[in-house]
Order: C-alpha cells, then structure tokens, then sequence
C-alpha cells in the first residue's frame, strides 16, 4: 500500500512538471522569467496629428527606449519594422489613432512578442496675462500595446495643468506631455 501511495505521488508531481514544460514558448511568449529570452517589442513611430514638433517624437523614443531595453526587452530594428509598415500603410491606417487589428497584424508579421503605439492628438500651451502670468497646458494622447501573452492595454490621456508661467517657463505643455508618456510607457511595460 505504501509503494502504490509513494508511486501515484511520483506521477502526481510528473504530469505538473510536464503541464508546465509542454507549453509551447512560441505560443506562449511569455516574459523573460518564464523561458529564459527577452520579450521582442516593436516600437511603432509616433502619430502626431497635434503639430510637426520633433520634440514630441523624441520624447516619446526617449521615454521608450529606456523602459524596454536589454536584457529585459528586445527591441527589433528598423530594418524589420519598416517593410512590414510599409506593406500595411501604416502612416495611413493609424492615423485615427491606435487599431487593435493594424497592432495585431504588424505582431503577427514583424514576429514580435509585443507592438507599442503612441498616438498623440493635441498638446497646446497658452500663456495668460493678468496680475500673475499663469500657463495653462493640455495635453490629449492615446497608446495602445498587443501583446502576444494577454489581451491588448488602450490607455487615454485628456490632461490640462494651470502653473505659474515663472516657474514652468514655455515648457508647460512638454513637461505635461513627459508625465503623460511616462505613465503610459508604465502602464504597456507591465508584464
């Protein structure tokens, strides 16, 4: 009786271990911790529909190129990225903003384990004059992530701020917009 317990315990313990070993990592892609390799994440250039300001943009490859570096993310090239948004007219498809179908399909044919979008829709300042100078900032922005492991993130931004023209200068609406882009770049790196 006690060999039949300890081999039915032994059988027990191998169909756990092989349920977690027989997933198929491919399929899965699931973070690093899980297989041993970095997620790979694709980074799609930035739709700005507000204005052509090249701040914008580099702000938000700054902000996403610290967030998803090595060795916890993998970021493909451009030399993998750019043919296939060129086969799906990305420029074209995105710009009413993020498409979970056009993510989808750029994940699928890129082979990434995870596609980023920022989408960003208005970022005005305006200075008003009175007895103190106050500057008024807004900030309207969307990103959306697909990932390969769980269900795509959306997240939305529609920020105003009011401060001291003094002590934010001409800077109000790029400092709302870091804010806004470092908490989306929080939010789509949660694994």
């Amino acid at each position: 009786m006690h060999v039949a317990k300890k081999w039915f315990q032994w059988c027990a313990l191998l169909v756990v271990v092989l349920g977690f070993v027989a997933v198929n990592p491919a399929e899965a892609a699931l973070p690093k911790s899980m297989w041993g390799t970095a997620p790979k994440v694709a980074v799609l250039p930035v739709v700005n529909v507000a204005n052509d300001d090249p701040a914008v943009t580099q702000i938000v490859l700054e902000k996403t190129v610290e967030a998803f570096r090595y060795p916890e993310f993998e970021m493909i090239s451009d030399d993998v990225l750019l043919p296939v948004l060129t086969k799906l007219n990305y420029y074209e498809a995105a710009k009413n903003g993020p498409d979970k179908q056009l993510l989808e399909e750029i994940r699928k044919q890129s082979g990434v384990d995870m596609v980023v979008m920022f989408f960003v829709e208005e970022i005005t300042q305006n200075t008003i004059l009175g007895e103190e100078a106050v500057e008024e900032s807004r900030v309207k922005a969307r990103a959306m992530g697909v990932y390969s492991w769980k269900q795509p993130v959306s997240l939305s931004a529609d920020r105003e701020e009011r401060a001291d023209y003094a002590v934010v200068g001409d800077k109000g609406a790029i400092n709302l917009f870091k804010r806004t882009i470092n908490k989306f770049v929080g939010e789509l790196k949660k694994i």
